[in-house]
């Protein structure tokens, strides 16, 4: 999976970009969490084989998110959550998608620092 876009709205500030850090549940034949904001779109994150994996993106301070764009593989989740938190540890709900999604709008505009893509299910055997 390679997130290649998070739509968050336009501030005064300086952009996120830069300070964004991502982690992940698990990382498999060396593609790491931190490749899904690289610029090269031939890397990528890769889970471990099995489900209910996720991806975290800490963007640095608490942002409106609008959006989250998704490039999958062949490996996809067959069925996946956007979940957002202001703290990294309490969790909300915001979107769910399916390995069709590639772009999943929030309800509502919605202020997180964190954005966790939920990986729930795999649609092949291999990872995310």
């Amino acid at each position: 999976m390679v997130v290649i876009g998070v739509m968050i709205a336009q501030t005064t500030g300086a952009p996120a970009a830069g300070r964004v850090v991502v982690t992940a549940s698990t990382e498999h034949a060396g593609n790491l969490a931190g490749y899904v904001v690289y610029p090269d779109t031939d890397s990528r994150w890769e889970s471990g084989h099995a489900d209910d994996q996720w991806l975290q993106i800490d963007l640095g301070e608490p942002r409106e998110i609008r959006a989250v764009g998704i490039e999958w593989e062949a490996a996809r989740a067959k069925a996946f959550r956007i979940l957002v938190s202001g703290d990294g540890a309490e969790w909300v709900h915001a979107a769910s998608g399916d390995e069709t999604t590639d772009e999943v709008t929030l309800p509502h505009p919605t202020e997180a620092r964190y954005i966790r893509i939920h990986c729930l299910e795999r649609a092949t055997e291999r990872g995310f």
